[in-house]
């Protein structure tokens, strides 16, 4: 299965630490991430952050910071990280270059799944789910969603489990939850999976049809979490409380239309 979109993450560091940046650049792309960098030999460290830069910095949600000696004595990348932290709803991982690669690594996939969703729902649903998943496409995150990505050949449960797999443990599982969905064979198998494998904290339902109208069909687990409302229909006015549930809440954000 492939992903419907990759998650877009801003590399901060100092040109003088290539080669470790480097080795972050592609632990971030075999996690399935864009990392964004900039190699710009014109700045020097008395520059102040290029508008350029800047307006990249602003279009983004993802960041990841890469301390280190040569960082620190940088007047550009100070300006850059005081830039990043100046925004609101942003993600962002620090990690120092001079610890042990297995720390710096834990902290790339920490920021890589912080900035991943799986979707479940039923075919019937398409439409709804899809006006979410851009949304979320908008705003970098790494999309998985089955009845989007399967290719013609592949396995259904073979691709799906291990989707599901991956969300379970790098990233967020959203259940859309309607009629359709809860009669849905497939949906039943994604949570079943989900469950079993522990997704926990990062399972998150989405009510595409009002509770009281499923009435039994709603399962225990989604009556006893923290639901987002999308009954009405209406993703913008949904989409800050999934942010906020994805801790990602860009309703102060600067540098969006």
């Amino acid at each position: 299965m492939k992903q419907t979109s990759r998650a877009w993450i801003f590399v901060s560091h100092s040109k003088q630490d290539l080669a470790k940046v480097r080795q972050v650049r592609d632990a971030l792309e075999k996690a399935g991430a864009e990392p964004i960098l900039f190699f710009l030999k014109c700045l020097s460290d008395h520059d102040e952050v290029d508008g350029l830069i800047k307006r990249e910095i602003d279009a983004r949600y993802f960041f990841l910071l890469c301390d280190s000696a040569n960082a620190k004595k940088s007047k550009w990348v100070q300006d850059e990280v005081a830039h990043v932290k100046s925004l609101h709803g942003r993600r962002i991982e620090l990690i120092d270059l001079d610890s042990d690669w297995a720390v710096r690594l834990t902290g790339i996939t920490s920021l890589v799944s912080n900035a991943t969703a799986y979707f479940s729902y039923s075919v019937v649903d398409r439409v709804a789910v899809d006006s979410v998943r851009s949304a979320l496409m908008e705003r970098d995150f790494a999309t998985w969603d089955a009845r989007h990505d399967l290719l013609g050949g592949e396995h259904w449960g073979d691709e799906i489990r291990s989707a599901i797999e991956a969300a379970a443990r790098f990233g967020y599982f959203l259940h859309f939850i309607s009629r359709f969905s809860l009669l849905s064979t497939w949906v039943s198998h994604e949570m079943e999976r989900a469950l079993d494998l522990g997704i926990g904290s990062r399972y998150i339902p989405v009510m595409l049809d009002p509770p009281a109208a499923l009435g039994d069909l709603l399962p225990a687990f989604a009556r006893e979490r923290l639901w987002i409302d999308y009954s009405h229909r209406n993703v913008d006015q949904m989409l800050p409380s999934l942010l906020r549930a994805l801790e990602v809440n860009d309703t102060e954000s600067s540098g969006r239309d």
